[in-house]
């Protein structure tokens, strides 16, 4: 069927809903994933701080010193990855919860051992 200026209106509509189609699969079957958000040295101290990690720009250049941190370099420059930050923040609160723990148990040890001895030296007495 060959456009002519009594079917042109017909072919727009046409056009259009195809485009509105084909937008519509793309969003349900493709979900685009935006590529990782890369930030500066000054950009990753604020997203930490903005995340409740007291950071300063000295502690990252420590952490990255001992690759106690994911960071690229490029020439002098440290850039830093928003979902590597993310992970190394979980990182970081799953290493503080194991430490409470054991220093809980090691308390609670100290304290049984405190009153067994106080039970043993009360029985001969």
């Amino acid at each position: 069927m060959n456009t002519t200026l009594e079917n042109i209106f017909e072919k727009i509509d046409f056009i259009i809903d195809s485009i509105t189609k084909i937008e519509s699969k793309l969003k349900t079957e493709q979900i685009i994933k935006p590529p990782p958000k890369k930030l500066s040295l000054d950009q990753a101290v604020l997203f930490l701080q903005e995340k409740g990690i007291k950071i300063s720009k000295s502690s990252i250049y420590k952490l990255t010193s001992n690759n106690s941190i994911s960071f690229r370099r490029f020439g002098n420059r440290l850039v830093f990855s928003e979902d590597e930050l993310e992970k190394w923040i979980s990182l970081q609160l799953k290493e503080q919860n194991v430490h409470k723990l054991e220093s809980v148990s090691k308390i609670s040890n100290s304290a049984q051992n405190k009153i067994h001895k106080n039970n043993g030296r009360n029985r001969f007495k």
